[in-house]
């Protein structure tokens, strides 16, 4: 079950995600999120233990977190937090200047079902920045892996946890996101939107505008 996965994953998240590869893409994330949100308010879909949601608060934005799971929000000490999922979002339309999702969180949900959310959510011209892990990484690729879907595992005290995960191409995003202004790169660890490598990163990367 999904959310049982991530109350478990936040017992172990901070080891899990504290190598090289992932600070270096923390780093990226931010030089994102400064450059393409504008000045308002944010929501933080799939905030994790709130590494995001804490760094836009620190550059003056009103920042409120999402996440399915309670066992990350009480992790993180997040404020302004609110248990629900990507596709039931617990706000009245056009609440948000910006909404991110960051770090694939969009991956276990329905993304279709999320994006009419998410141009429900957003005021006229608001912004969104988000990643999915990418179905055409050079990973995946070399590793000769078509298959769009499978699991992700976590073991905790000698029981395992899993939870699907959908990837994505950037032609399926394009479609999906089709009443967006959208631009897609990719985080490689660092962000790439040059019209070959964008596709082949670890991330796709999806910055958009309600038209």
């Amino acid at each position: 079950m999904k959310r049982e996965f991530y109350d478990a994953l936040a017992e172990i998240y901070r080891e899990k995600y504290s190598d090289d590869l992932n600070k270096k893409m923390r780093e990226e994330e931010k030089k994102l999120l400064l450059k393409y949100l504008k000045p308002g308010n944010v929501l933080d879909i799939g905030c994790g233990l709130g590494y995001h949601s804490k760094f836009l608060k620190k550059h003056g934005f009103n920042v409120y977190s999402l996440d399915i799971s309670i066992g990350m929000i009480m992790k993180g000490d997040l404020k302004n937090s609110v248990v629900a999922e990507a596709s039931k979002i617990p706000f009245k339309s056009n609440s948000f200047d910006n909404v991110i999702s960051i770090f694939g969180a969009l991956n276990h949900t329905d993304i279709r079902v999320f994006s009419k959310e998410l141009g429900r959510v957003l005021r006229k011209d608001g912004r969104f920045l988000i990643t999915v892990a990418n179905a055409l990484s050079f990973k995946r690729v070399l590793r000769f892996r078509k298959n769009k879907r499978g699991r992700m595992r976590i073991r905790i005290n000698g029981k395992t946890y899993s939870t699907s995960i959908r990837y994505y191409t950037s032609k399926e995003l394009k479609e999906i996101f089709r009443e967006f202004d959208i631009k897609i790169g990719s985080l490689y660890p660092k962000s790439i939107f040059l019209p070959f490598f964008r596709n082949f990163g670890y991330y796709l990367v999806i910055y958009g505008e309600k038209i």
